[in-house]
């Protein structure tokens, strides 16, 4: 226990040392800001109409349940990458805490900043502007929260934060240095946030499923039904989306695992 309570303490120092990380943990405070306070202000002085503002809360919510995972995929990722670089899993190799418990550990100590970030967007949201984010209901403006109750926004939280280890490995895996981790990180970026096509109408049906091999769909797609009030027959509900994604994240985190220990040349 003491071995990772020190590792604890390295990681941590290396994450305030580096601007960048320290940018990705500030990321779901920013987003916070600017969903909570910027983005309803510009609404209300552009007299925006109610549909306007709909389609774009709804889209601006989207976009937050992605941030999450992505930041730790990405801090975690640059991290290995960075291990990688200083030969680092060399020297982990000959002490108590082997490679696999290493990566192990930062897979988890990532998903949990993960799982924070996600859950300080959406409570903070509920909590400062609840009221003024809003979704039209056919008839009125209504709160999008008034169908997303809390343990919606905890199962959705722990949904998308189990795939920031995937995300990380797959990044480390391919990229050689912290700049090819850039430019992965910008392509699977808008990899990551196209289940927000499941807004357009053609994808409404049974159609949907089409976008189903990507990672966030299906937790998405469980908190978008709630919030545009979707009832569509072809749709699942919450916890079948979300069983769903969480059996196939644990799935595609174990490809990505096993591809980054080839990668090391680790013997599992």
């Amino acid at each position: 226990m003491n071995k990772y309570i020190s590792l604890l303490r390295y990681e941590l120092k290396n994450i305030i040392k580096d601007r960048m990380n320290m940018f990705m943990m500030a990321y779901p405070f920013l987003m916070l800001f600017i969903t909570g306070f910027v983005v309803p202000e510009v609404l209300t002085r552009a007299n925006a109409d109610i549909i306007t503002s709909s389609y774009i809360n709804i889209v601006l919510l989207l976009m937050n349940i992605t941030i999450g995972a992505m930041m730790g995929g990405f801090l975690l990722g640059f991290s290995l990458i960075e291990n990688k670089d200083e030969k680092t899993f060399n020297t982990i190799a000959v002490t108590p805490a082997s490679i696999k418990g290493y990566v192990a550990f930062k897979s988890l100590y990532s998903t949990c900043i993960s799982l924070c970030g996600n859950l300080i967007i959406f409570f903070g949201l509920m909590l400062i502007a609840g009221d003024k984010v809003t979704v039209f209901d056919g008839a009125r403006a209504v709160p999008i929260f008034n169908n997303i109750k809390p343990y919606h926004i905890i199962v959705v939280a722990i949904t998308n934060s189990l795939l920031t280890p995937a995300l990380a490995m797959v990044m480390a895996s391919f990229a050689k240095n912290k700049v090819e981790g850039f430019v992965f990180a910008k392509s699977g970026g808008i990899l990551i946030l196209l289940p927000i096509l499941m807004m357009l109408n053609f994808f409404n049906g049974a159609t949907q499923y089409i976008l189903a091999p990507l990672p966030h769909f299906w937790s998405a797609k469980s908190i978008y039904n709630l919030a545009s009030m979707n009832t569509n027959a072809a749709n699942l509900n919450f916890w079948f989306y979300n069983i769903i994604g969480v059996i196939y994240t644990i799935a595609i985190t174990v490809w990505a695992y096993i591809g980054f220990n080839r990668k090391l040349q680790i013997t599992t």
